[in-house]
């Protein structure tokens, strides 16, 4: 115990030197830790308290030793098991890292492959195409049969324009369709905003107004616009 006045209240010099009280006797030490003084019940005591022992060089737990032996061995293994069998990319086949694959529980070696792998599911993009439906109700006030006309008759020009002008359009010739390793047509002033903005399909479906982009990322962007009314007039102008 550490020294203070309510812990001398009572103790009583020995003919050795020594402090005693009720029949126990107290050895005067210095902590090997901390390098206070305290009183001891035996000689042995090195340490004020158990703070001061568990930091001590000398203090060793051998439960913890043993659990730290066990969960080396359990990683040496999972590493074995890694390095002889690596696990794959569900989507593009690339190796996982170590902490992607036993750690982290992956499936995918990417963001964006873990993105596609979402899109695949069913309902994930039941959940998106709703989302994106209401978000569209609260922006415009719209009639559906004249929605359903105007982005028909958008889709149909785009696809003639992209036809005639391929080209400049997609001048690496991607793949364009749904699936893996396709890609989708694009607007970059949305068909929304140019029916909220009344603007001619004939603008919005100009070769100027279209790009090539991934299947998720289009699916991402889903309405929004990527450019402004001026710009696409400025570019129609310059085509």
């Amino acid at each position: 115990m550490k020294i203070c006045w309510d812990n001398l209240e009572g103790l009583k010099l020995t003919v050795h030197g020594n402090l005693r009280k009720n029949n126990v006797t107290y050895y005067e030490k210095i902590c090997d830790y901390c390098g206070e003084i305290f009183l001891a019940k035996s000689k042995v005591i090195k340490y004020c308290n158990y703070k001061c022992s568990a930091k001590g060089p000398e203090h060793r737990n051998p439960i913890t030793e043993v659990i730290n032996i066990k969960r080396h061995k359990a990683r040496i293994c999972r590493e074995y098991n890694y390095y002889n069998d690596p696990q794959k990319c569900v989507i593009c086949d690339g190796i996982l890292t170590y902490e992607q694959a036993l750690i982290r529980n992956c499936k995918c070696c990417s963001h964006k492959c873990s993105q596609f792998l979402k899109f695949k599911d069913p309902k994930y993009v039941d959940n998106f195409h709703n989302k994106a439906r209401k978000w569209f109700a609260k922006r415009v006030n719209y009639d559906w049969n004249k929605w359903n006309d105007y982005s028909k008759g958008t889709r149909l020009l785009t696809y003639k324009n992209y036809r005639r002008f391929k080209e400049v359009i997609n001048p690496d010739n991607l793949l364009i369709g749904k699936g893996k390793g396709y890609y989708n047509i694009d607007h970059k002033l949305s068909v929304l905003d140019g029916y909220s903005k009344n603007i001619k399909p004939e603008i919005i479906a100009h070769p100027c107004n279209l790009q090539i982009l991934t299947e998720i990322d289009n699916l991402r962007k889903s309405y929004k616009s990527s450019i402004s009314i001026d710009k696409l007039l400025h570019l129609i102008d310059k085509f």
